[in-house]
């Protein structure tokens, strides 16, 4: 499994239905941002999606823990950002499609925490 943290922000509101994100950059888009300041290396996660079709994607701070699974887009090149969808819409931005969750749907109490700028966030990619 490759991991990855970022932060939390006090602007996350994780209301979106239909996507959630991770950011390098400092300000999330409120609706859809899980976590700003990401380490993930997309180089790395290029290599490690080669040849498989799933991502899960496990979401933990502290104790409290959620999950989702989507269908890999290998079209995925973003520098900068990292999106699942629960459509099929695809772009250089988009690691996964027909994701089984969108930002609404994770655990309010993991939210709750993610409101915070001093959370770290785990993220672990699980290729398949």
């Amino acid at each position: 499994m490759y991991t990855f943290t970022c932060r939390g922000h006090d602007r996350i509101t994780a209301l979106h239905v239909n996507q959630l994100s991770f950011m390098k950059g400092p300000i999330p888009a409120p609706d859809h941002t899980l976590g700003v300041k990401a380490t993930f290396e997309p180089d790395k996660i290029q290599l490690l999606m080669k040849g498989k079709t799933t991502v899960t994607v496990t979401v933990t701070v502290n104790d409290i823990t959620d999950s989702f699974s989507a269908t890999i887009n290998h079209s995925y090149r973003n520098r900068d950002e990292m999106h699942f969808r629960t459509g099929e819409f695809t772009s250089d931005r988009v690691l996964g499609t027909k994701a089984t969750k969108g930002a609404k749907q994770l655990q309010r109490e993991l939210i709750t925490a993610l409101a915070d700028s001093e959370t770290v966030v785990t993220v672990g990619l699980d290729f398949s």
